[in-house]
């Protein structure tokens, strides 16, 4: 790898910190409920290509953001035990509580980031949802939950788009077991929307460090 000098590494690593800060101002202004847009409910970070925190938004919950290396990992770990590659232009949604989320309500999406075609890291948010299909409406409904299932839907490395195609079946099992579908399905299209977006700036200052 190149090496750089310290003053070139600061200036690339403010780079990626505004990048994370812009996904949480763009999730915040495109999401439908008040939990994400008002409470800050939600996580949003850049990582490597093998899940290591570089930077995150400073807005997000710490509970959000700190799990993101987990939900990556554990995403690279299933897809590794599938024989199911990463490739440009997939979404990844993933809430499982043994796989890096906190609880089932707090769902990720992890869209990887390429450079010449080389994996070279992940933008990814996480987001606390009004409802997730469980036995009680709304998500409070799973203190009582006696394992992960009663917590509702749980998604483990599902690819919602692959290669850039929206995988229209994962979307239709949403909607028919969310009981807020327009209001959960609008927050998770602004995750996917806020993350997908700053691929092409993250792989520019990328660029940079690899000289």
């Amino acid at each position: 790898m190149t090496r750089i000098d310290p003053v070139t590494a600061a200036v690339i690593q403010g780079g990626l910190e505004s990048i994370a800060i812009e996904m949480g101002h763009k999730l915040m202004r495109m999401s439908y409920s008040s939990i994400i847009r008002e409470s800050e409910d939600f996580g949003a970070a850049l990582t490597d290509a093998d899940g290591l925190q570089m930077c995150e938004c400073k807005m997000s919950t710490p509970l959000q953001s700190g799990p993101i290396p987990g939900y990556v990992r554990n995403i690279i770990k299933v897809l590794k035990e599938r024989g199911d590659a990463v490739n440009p232009g997939d979404v990844i949604m993933h809430n499982d509580p043994y796989g890096g989320a906190s609880h089932g309500p707090d769902v990720a999406f992890c869209v990887p980031v390429f450079l010449d075609d080389k994996l070279i890291g992940w933008s990814v948010t996480t987001a606390h949802h009004l409802d997730i299909g469980a036995l009680s409406p709304g998500s409070c409904g799973i203190v009582d939950a006696v394992d992960t299932y009663a917590e509702g839907l749980q998604f483990k490395a599902i690819k919602v788009y692959e290669r850039g195609i929206k995988n229209e079946a994962v979307w239709h099992i949403l909607r028919a077991n969310i009981r807020a579908q327009d209001l959960v399905v609008g927050d998770m299209e602004a995750q996917i929307e806020s993350s997908a977006d700053r691929r092409k700036r993250v792989s520019w200052n990328w660029s940079r460090i690899m000289g």
